[in-house]
């Protein structure tokens, strides 16, 4: 067949003989020479292979390895190790990357940590900061900023005067106050832990009042964690109804509201309190409670899913399950002023709407009993009915607190039979406000 003449089969060896030869002499990339000793390993050589030829040292004082992830590996760091500033920007862009692992030098321990979560920066936030950091300073603490968004949530000029208000300012990209937790945790560099929102306004001697019992050398072992009262600073011309459907109840997400009285006490461990934990507003936790148990994803103030609350409320409720124990510390106040845009019924409506959803989320996750789907279905049939009848008659008070349980019942049902609901009685979460 026409084509190129073959060589004998000697020839054809010497060829190849040198050939290799060529190959060996020849500078290799590390790389190459690492895929080409895996070639020769998978068929099998029938003749012993020479060495693969070692790569030249590479500058003084680095090691040459073999292999593209390697070689990347050992450049950055002959990169970093020259600038500083370099190794500096790598770290803050692997705290925003979630899951990553990465070597990141952290503050040494202190004595107790306070955080503070936002999603933007804010007057509220500023002045809170500017509180805590000067509590924390004197216990020897830390004050930790977790703002639940991408670097680029915080301008040049924002960044700057928050960073001046604390020791230091995490990003968590992640949407939900949960995940900013959760991250605040692995971020803390505190014995104790203390959490505040960043629209509260902790009063004078909070922190020490909070942080006392935990920091005490003769402290319960099983004492995991405290709480303190929450007051709620209403705005001028709230609604009369207001202030009274706050105050009603010991603990309140209107608000928000905790008040468990002037006396220290334990929290207790009863399915029918939905109030025995720490409000997130005003708590501090042990480190070791962390250990098993975090904030969950499913609960808590969420831009996206539109959920308010209850992580917390789960939190508290899961380490007295374990055996811990959670005092309330009537010293340890927190002021939280109420924005205008809450004193409304439609936020009110909201709100208990989604506690409904946030109840029935807390007692699956503690395996607890939870309202049937049949029974809260009727439940809402026979609160239209009364709705109807008290308009009919002109008592628009009553109505009020109607519609209040009626949309706490329609809660409860959206999450125990959603598809069922929304066919059946058209029930849909009401329309969010805008963040």
């Amino acid at each position: 067949m026409p084509g190129r003449a073959r060589r004998p089969p000697d020839r054809r060896r010497a060829h190849h003989l040198r050939l290799r030869a060529s190959r060996r002499l020849s500078p290799r990339r590390p790389e190459r020479a690492d895929r080409a000793r895996a070639r020769r390993s998978r068929r099998g050589s029938r003749a012993a292979a020479p060495p693969a030829r070692e790569a030249a040292p590479a500058a003084a004082g680095d090691l040459a390895v073999a292999g593209g992830r390697r070689r990347r590996e050992a450049a950055r760091a002959r990169l970093e190790a020259g600038d500083p500033a370099r190794a500096a920007r790598r770290d803050r862009a692997a705290r925003a990357l979630p899951g990553r692992r990465v070597a990141v030098q952290r503050s040494a321990r202190v004595p107790v940590s306070v955080v503070v979560t936002a999603c933007a920066d804010s007057p509220a936030l500023r002045a809170c900061l500017e509180t805590v950091s000067q509590q924390a300073a004197e216990l020897g603490g830390e004050v930790l900023l977790v703002v639940n968004g991408a670097p680029s949530a915080l301008a040049g000029a924002a960044a700057s005067e928050l960073a001046k208000r604390c020791d230091r300012i995490v990003f968590e990209p992640r949407v939900g106050k949960s995940h900013a937790l959760n991250r605040a945790v692995d971020e803390a560099a505190g014995d104790v832990i203390a959490f505040t929102d960043d629209d509260a306004l902790p009063q004078p001697g909070w922190l020490r009042a909070l942080g006392a019992p935990l920091l005490a050398p003769d402290r319960p072992a099983a004492l995991a964690g405290c709480g303190g009262p929450v007051q709620p600073v209403y705005p001028p011309g709230a609604p009369d109804w207001y202030r009274p459907l706050v105050e009603r109840r010991r603990t309140s997400f209107l608000g928000p509201r905790h008040d468990l009285g002037p006396q220290p006490l334990d929290y207790s461990l009863d399915p029918a309190d939905q109030t025995a934990a720490p409000l997130g507003a005003n708590c501090a936790y042990r480190r070791e409670a962390f250990a098993a148990h975090r904030y969950d994803p499913a609960l808590g103030p969420n831009r996206t899913t539109r959920m308010r609350g209850g992580e917390d409320t789960l939190l508290g409720k899961q380490l007295l399950r374990a055996g811990m124990r959670l005092r309330y510390c009537p010293d340890a106040v927190v002021r939280h002023p109420v924005e205008p845009s809450r004193a409304t019924l439609a936020y009110v409506l909201q709100g208990h709407f989604y506690q409904g959803i946030e109840l029935v989320r807390i007692q699956r996750a503690l395996a607890e009993r939870h309202p049937g789907a049949y029974e809260t279905l009727r439940k809402i049939v026979s609160l239209r009915r009364r709705i109807r009848k008290k308009l009919r008659k002109g008592d628009l008070d009553d109505v009020r607190e109607l519609r209040i349980r009626l949309a706490y019942h329609c809660g409860l049902a959206h999450e125990l039979a959603p598809a069922f609901v929304h066919r059946a009685f058209g029930i849909a979460p009401p329309a969010a406000a805008e963040d």
